[in-house]
């Protein structure tokens, strides 16, 4: 694990899309999991500077979502968000997207959980770590879940993303996400 300490947003948002484009340069077909929160739009945008500029393909690397709000009925799912953000605009084909299905996240975490142990390890994982000191919104608790899990959103996680919303009632309370065990393979 690297930690990067940055001197703004702007800059952090440079460095991790660099680290991103970085990771494709060594291994084109890298396997990276990705967050959405509105502190991510930023890394997104240079992203897809990138693609326009011809500085990056993402054409051979997959995709997966690190996780997914529970539907509510404002909220834009994580997969809408990545979608017209990142795999739109840069043209990354479907078969190299995996995110999780927003209308049946209850089936889902088990399809994942096996679909992860199939697949080669991943080569790169973006995350934030919340005001709280969550990773991936694994909420603090005795006991850590180890694999993809249904957890709540912190009350400064839900005050962080309420940007993307009209207030803070409707900002998700929960979501699916990636277990311990899952960011640590």
């Amino acid at each position: 694990m690297k930690l990067i300490i940055s001197k703004d947003a702007d800059h952090c948002a440079a460095m991790v899309a660099h680290i991103l484009e970085g990771q494709l340069k060594k291994k084109a077909d890298s396997w990276i999991a990705l967050p959405y929160s509105p502190s991510f739009k930023r890394v997104y945008e240079y992203l897809v500077e990138a693609h326009q500029n011809k500085e990056a393909d993402f054409s051979r690397a997959h995709f997966i979502g690190i996780s997914e709000y529970v539907r509510c009925e404002h909220c834009l799912s994580i997969k809408d968000q990545l979608t017209r953000r990142f795999f739109e605009p840069c043209g990354i084909d479907e078969e190299h997207i995996h995110l999780y299905d927003p209308e049946d996240l209850s089936n889902t975490a088990t399809v994942f959980n096996t679909f992860l142990d199939m697949i080669p390890p991943l080569d790169l994982i973006i995350t934030t770590i919340g005001t709280d000191g969550h990773i991936a919104n694994n909420s603090a608790s005795e006991a850590l879940m180890p694999r993809i899990h249904m957890d709540t959103i912190s009350e400064a996680t839900r005050q962080s993303l309420v940007v993307d919303y009209d207030d803070l009632s409707e900002v998700p309370t929960r979501l699916l996400t990636f277990g311990i065990q899952d960011l640590l393979r």
